[in-house]
Formats: C-alpha cells, sequence, structure tokens
C-alpha cells in the first residue's frame, strides 16, 4: 500500500524497478496504491511497459486511509522532500 499524490516530488514507489522481479518471485502479490496527480498518465504507461499493469492498482484519492493501511501487509510512502519518508 502506498498513499501519496502522484507527483514528482513524492518519488512514487510506483515507478520502483524492483517490482518486477518482486512479481516473478510472489506471482500473487499486488500493490494498492492510492493518490490523484499530474504524473497518473505517465505512471500508468510505465506500468503497462513493465507488464505490472495487473499487479499495480492506482485506486485513486482516498479521503481517510487509515483503515486500507491497516489492512495492508506493508505500507510505503515515500518522499524527496521529507527527511523521515519511507
Amino acid at each position: 500500500m502506498n498513499v501519496a499524490a502522484l507527483v514528482d516530488h513524492k518519488e512514487s514507489a510506483h515507478s520502483d524497478p524492483g517490482r518486477g522481479a518482486r512479481r516473478e518471485a510472489r506471482p500473487d502479490l499486488h500493490w494498492s496504491d492510492r493518490g490523484e496527480g499530474e504524473l497518473k498518465g505517465s505512471l500508468t504507461a510505465e506500468l503497462a511497459r513493465l507488464g505490472l499493469a495487473d499487479r499495480v492498482h492506482l485506486r485513486g484519492y482516498v479521503d481517510t486511509a487509515e483503515c486500507l493501511i491497516g489492512e495492508s501487509d506493508v505500507f510505503v510512502r515515500s518522499s524527496k522532500e521529507k527527511g523521515w519518508a519511507v
């Protein structure tokens, strides 16, 4: 699970090149990413190019993400501008 605006400074986890390798190791693995922004079109195209469009689900904006995060196995928060991002 990733919850972030789809903008450059968030260093979107969607473009993580390691996702392809993890898909091979775990064919049942899916990513649910919540957020909207100017990069949605290019991220969608990149996921298709990498063959990950059926595994990475760009689900759009959500008002409160707490319940979704709680149901996830892993939560990712990325950012170029915040020193505490993981």
